[in-house]
């Protein structure tokens, strides 16, 4: 990291396919450079709360774009509108990412994820907003359409 001049950089990305690894480079580039955004690649959801705890600005989960790129497809199958199906999925990758953040503070490696009460209950409250903006989403959507046939 002290020959590429991390020291100096303003933005590192982590893409490497070793866990551990990454989690060592993005705290020593933490500790070097305490001003450097960092961009890191996660292999799961553990993962970006342990990337997070380290220091890195922004994680991105290996398998969520593509599960909400397809989950945007599964929608327009079952005949949901373009736009509202965007919206949807749009809404609902920030909600996660937020969902993600808080979970971050509770996260405890020696505390397994389904006996972390804090985390739990962090992700019910985070789940019932998300499901409850997603209703609302499809039921303005579907008064619009309502609407239009009026």
């Amino acid at each position: 990291l002290h020959n590429a001049g991390v020291e100096h950089a303003e933005l590192l990305i982590v893409a490497i396919d070793d866990k551990e690894a990454a989690l060592r480079i993005v705290e020593m580039a933490r500790h070097m450079n305490p001003s450097i955004k960092i961009i890191a690649r996660a292999y799961d959801r553990p993962h970006v709360y342990q990337l997070f705890q380290a220091g890195a600005d922004l994680q991105i989960r290996e398998t969520f774009d593509s599960a909400v790129r397809s989950s945007k497809k599964a929608l327009r199958l079952l005949g949901i509108d373009k736009d509202v199906a965007e919206e949807v999925c749009r809404h609902y990758f920030y909600r996660d990412r937020h969902r993600v953040k808080v979970m971050a503070e509770y996260y405890d490696p020696n505390v397994e994820g389904f006996k972390n009460a804090d985390m739990i209950k962090v992700a019910l409250e985070e789940d019932q907003i998300t499901m409850m903006e997603i209703q609302n989403i499809l039921e303005r959507a579907k008064e619009s359409n309502k609407s239009l046939l009026d």
